[in-house]
């Protein structure tokens, strides 16, 4: 090919994607998705654009946006098994420049539209899960210097991160109306009880500070994702440039999944759908590995941190649902550095009266005593701002107390205003 050809083929491809980006930029959600097909369809004279994602349990694909010759069509289910999509759900991105209806006999919709070319990208999570198909079909065929796969690759992502968009936002939908669902059962008692009336106006106190503080949280990291990702199709990057956009990008992700996680886990507690899987575990190697992995948060703070055990590593076997401890200890210790400015956070366990007493202590800031009686309780934090000093939703100490009482024990605390915080909880000691 010469360098002239070549030019106009980039020209080409950017005039394209950009004028694509003009007509999608203002959109998101589900308005964007509908946007991109209809833009795609118009700009590249494709015939049928498509945005799919997997049913699960099934070997079908549901299309989120559908278009044909600029025109968003109704959504549709489809059988992907012996199709072009088959080669590229979870897999790479195909191109089938001619004749794609003879290649896949089984899929008789080619034939009947008479499709010609093809064009599929695989899409996935930031975390590598396939979840869907962003598809092209063409009436005509395609030129072997085509740039559509290219084209649909600078989407493929901005498309995937809407699509985790709107999944986070239904969870979150779906879980205020479970919580719209229990106030309405508190008004009903409250008709009865003064007191159950003066609890359901501070329940929904809660509930309003809770979704002010989690739409906080999910904007935040989520306008990371968006705007480095923006500026990852958009721009031309050094290697450099790319890796740190990328780490900002996974970093907001993780913020953005252990709010998730953490709603789910309250939940399930909430609905009593904890079950316990008790295997052994080395109780010491435990400890080590959570001192080994906050070890440097602490050493940036400049901390004594430190843990200490009542039994020589052999003789700390025991039996136990492993996850639940390790959130528990994972939560408090997460907690005591983060409220800790300087002097120490330090964790460790005893036996006492066949029950394991596990203790996290810090000389953080303490706890007031008009918060010691909520502590405990969902989405209470001593600042609830969106302002505040310290990132959270307030479900840390509920999800450590539902666990605590899954594994038999209890939990409790002794803190000073300024001075610090000792939390302890007990399980039954069963040795391996």
């Amino acid at each position: 090919m010469s360098e002239k050809k070549r030019l106009e083929i980039l020209e080409q491809a950017e005039s394209c994607t950009r004028k694509i980006v003009d007509t999608t930029s203002q959109f998101s959600g589900e308005d964007y998705l509908n946007a991109l097909v209809c833009s795609i369809s118009n700009v590249l004279k494709a015939h049928m654009v498509t945005i799919a994602i997997h049913k699960e349990s099934t070997s079908d694909l549901q299309t989120l946006a559908f278009c044909q010759d600029g025109e968003l069509l109704p959504n549709m289910g489809y059988d992907y098994v012996g199709a072009p999509c088959e080669n590229v759900y979870g897999k790479e991105t195909c191109s089938y420049l001619s004749d794609v209806a003879d290649l896949f006999p089984a899929d008789v919709f080619l034939k009947e539209m008479k499709i010609e070319a093809y064009v599929g990208i695989p899409l996935f999570t930031d975390k590598k899960k396939n979840i869907g198909v962003l598809n092209c079909l063409f009436s005509e065929k395609l030129s072997e210097d085509n740039f559509v796969a290219k084209i649909l690759e600078i989407f493929a992502y901005r498309v995937s991160s809407e699509i985790q968009r709107m999944d986070v936002i239904k969870d979150l939908l779906k879980l205020n109306k479970e919580y719209l669902t229990l106030n309405e059962q508190y008004q009903i008692q409250n008709e009865k009880l003064e007191f159950a009336l003066e609890q359901s106006r501070a329940q929904e106190k809660l509930k309003s500070a809770f979704l002010q503080n989690i739409s906080h949280e999910i904007r935040t990291p989520m306008n990371g994702i968006l705007g480095f990702s923006n500026l990852i199709e958009s721009s031309e990057l050094t290697n450099e440039e790319l890796k740190e956009y990328t780490k900002y990008i996974v970093s907001s992700s993780n913020k953005l999944l252990d709010v998730v996680n953490d709603i789910l886990y309250l939940s399930t507690i909430e609905s009593g759908q904890v079950e316990l899987k008790e295997t052994e575990l080395n109780l010491n190697v435990l400890m080590d590995h959570l001192h080994k992995g906050f070890e440097e948060r602490a050493s940036e703070k400049q901390l004594e941190f430190t843990w200490d055990s009542q039994f020589a590593d052999e003789d700390s076997w025991i039996i136990i649902d492993e996850m639940k401890l390790r959130q528990v200890l994972w939560n408090l210790v997460v907690n005591g550095i983060k409220f800790t400015s300087s002097g120490f956070v330090k964790f460790g366990y005893r036996l006492k009266d066949k029950h394991l007493v596990f203790f996290v202590k810090d000389s953080g800031i303490g706890i007031d005593e008009s918060m010691r009686s909520n502590i405990f309780k969902p989405f209470h934090q001593v600042d609830s701002s969106t302002q505040r000093k310290f990132e959270g939703i307030g479900l840390g100490l509920s999800i450590c107390k539902g666990y605590v009482k899954n594994l038999g024990g209890k939990i409790w605390f002794n803190s000073e205003l300024k001075k610090g915080t000792s939390i302890f909880f007990t399980i039954p000691y069963k040795k391996a």
